[in-house]
């Protein structure tokens, strides 16, 4: 039995016991199993003729599988599997070469091509040769099961589960050094803030981008706060181009293609200078903040603020699908086609027609949302972005996605979650580590001080256009110099400022690259060829 990851508990035993059974009830027996697993892992296990795999509630490390001339195989290097499938530019999906185009992921369990196939989040799959696969959910992020729970037992329960997680945590990396990439939002200050409030005492921050950024500032005073060691990891514009270029890069995006999502590079150029700087310790364990803002509802849009009863099915429907279409597939102006667009409208009702909804009650409307954003861009492209900790060889653990708190999450009521406002208050009410009630939190602000004057000077001229006409300019010419992370900085500035497609940002230039390697262009071919 191959395993990866770090799981809550060892039940190979367990699962040969199960393998062993009657087929309907292995199913049964191994959902039964890892429902109560915690921690971040996937496993692969053979017995006789039989293969089970399986991911973790989040699909924090993907699993694929193929079947090829001498029958299935599985794996978690996509390309490989690919090509032991023969599996060329013949077997593309139009399907998911749209939405890689449109949002930078696939929908549902397609990949980019026909015949390699993916576990999604809390999925297992058993093969067997000569037989179809079967694929059985044990776990599931299901925002619309909301409960009735008030105010104070919501906060008393997430405070509970809080601390327990981070103790879970805390205890399996004992004696080892906490890394902690520090930003000036909540979620990877909660981290550190509730190191000090536990106790643990090696921990080392750091954050990087632009010089002067206000994520800088914010983070070394909450580490001066904390009496935690922190450093900065400068970047620019030139640095970044000579890094989108390299052979680092370009090995990264070939270990971490996994032909659902073009690759999350966030971190990677911060924690390789660490690296070569000799900053890192040997025993170092990455945590990150990823996704505190997702699962406290952050990312339900304004427009689900309209109560579900008061909109007739038609509305609602179109409500969920103009939203999922202007947040998440929106890199390229030029592909809002109608065409484009009615093709992908159809999928993602698609996805939203799968979930298992047992009602058509109103007030899950968020819920739906939440769950197909969860399904993917997060678990494809937000988790995958510890494929860089795996390509760099570093230890990792994510507790802001532990299963616990996102059994937590989908119960929460809707109104406690448009804004984060459950997350918010609770976290200052209790104020772990001292640091919520007096530094700020992403306060933004633009630098170098020279572009911030040469871009309010812009912005006053262009006043009497409205504001529609500044917004053009200032994404056109400024943009691309105001980033934090210097991401723009993946095509040059005068193919940036001139641009007739309407690129989004950094995200939709990377796809371009990212479907390129794949030898496609960023326009699909006709839906209807």
């Amino acid at each position: 039995m191959l395993w990866r990851g770090h799981p809550s508990d060892d039940i190979t035993s367990k699962i040969f016991a199960a393998l062993e059974r009657e087929s309907g009830d292995c199913l049964s027996v191994i959902s039964d199993m890892l429902k109560t697993l915690r921690g971040h892992f996937s496993f692969i296990a053979v017995v006789d003729s039989l293969t089970l795999v399986a991911v973790d509630h989040t699909r924090s490390i993907p699993l694929f599988f193929a079947k090829t001339k001498s029958g299935w195989q599985v794996g978690d290097d996509a390309n490989r599997l690919r090509k032991a499938a023969e599996l060329d530019h013949r077997y593309i999906n139009i399907d998911a070469h749209l939405s890689i185009a449109m949002s930078g992921t696939t929908l549902g369990a397609r990949t980019l091509y026909d015949g390699l196939e993916v576990l999604l989040p809390g999925e297992f799959v058993l093969l067997e040769n000569g037989r179809k696969p079967m694929r059985h959910f044990y776990s599931g992020f299901r925002p619309w099961l909301t409960s009735d729970s008030n105010e104070v037992d919501l906060k008393k329960e997430f405070k509970e589960k809080t601390l327990t997680i981070f103790e879970r945590l805390f205890s399996d990396i004992k004696g080892r050094c906490l890394v902690i990439p520090l930003s000036a939002g909540y979620d990877s200050r909660l981290i550190a803030a509730l190191a000090k409030h536990m106790g643990h005492k090696d921990v080392f921050c750091f954050t990087y981008g632009r010089a002067g950024n206000f994520e800088a500032r914010t983070s070394a005073d909450i580490c001066e706060r904390l009496g935690f060691n922190w450093t900065f990891v400068p970047s620019t514009i030139s640095e970044m181009r000579r890094y989108f270029v390299s052979d680092l890069h370009h090995r990264y995006i070939e270990f971490s293609d996994d032909a659902t999502s073009v690759p999350f590079v966030q971190d990677i150029f911060a924690l390789n200078t660490l690296i070569d700087k000799d900053q890192l310790p040997a025993d170092a364990v990455i945590v990150n903040g990823q996704s505190g803002d997702f699962i406290s509802g952050n990312h339900i849009p304004v427009s689900m603020l309209q109560i579900d009863s008061e909109l007739d099915e038609s509305a609602r429907k179109k409500r969920m699908l103009d939203a999922y279409v202007d947040k998440h597939f929106s890199l390229w102006k030029s592909l809002q086609t109608q065409e484009k667009l009615g093709r992908a409208h159809e999928l993602i009702w698609a996805e939203i027609q799968s979930l298992p909804v047992q009602s058509d009650r109103c007030g899950i409307d968020h819920g739906l949302y939440e769950a197909i954003e969860f399904i993917n861009r997060q678990s494809k492209y937000v988790v995958a972005g510890q494929r860089g900790y795996d390509f760099l060889g570093l230890d990792w653990r994510l507790p802001l996605w532990d299963a616990d708190y996102l059994e937590f999450w989908a119960k929460v009521p809707r109104r406690w979650k448009i804004g984060q406002i459950l997350y918010k208050e609770t976290i200052k009410q209790e104020n772990w580590g001292d640091v919520w009630q007096d530094l700020p939190i992403n306060k933004k602000t633009v630098r170098p001080l020279s572009l911030a004057l040469l871009r309010n000077l812009a912005k006053m001229a262009c006043a009497p256009c409205g504001k529609n006409h500044w917004k053009i300019v200032e994404k056109k010419y400024f943009q691309y110099w105001m980033e934090v992370t210097c991401h723009t900085a993946v095509v040059p500035y005068r193919t940036w400022a001139s641009d007739r497609r309407g690129a989004r940002n950094a995200m939709s230039w990377l796809v371009e690259a990212f479907l390129s390697r794949h030898g496609l262009e960023l326009e699909p071919y006709s839906i209807n060829e």
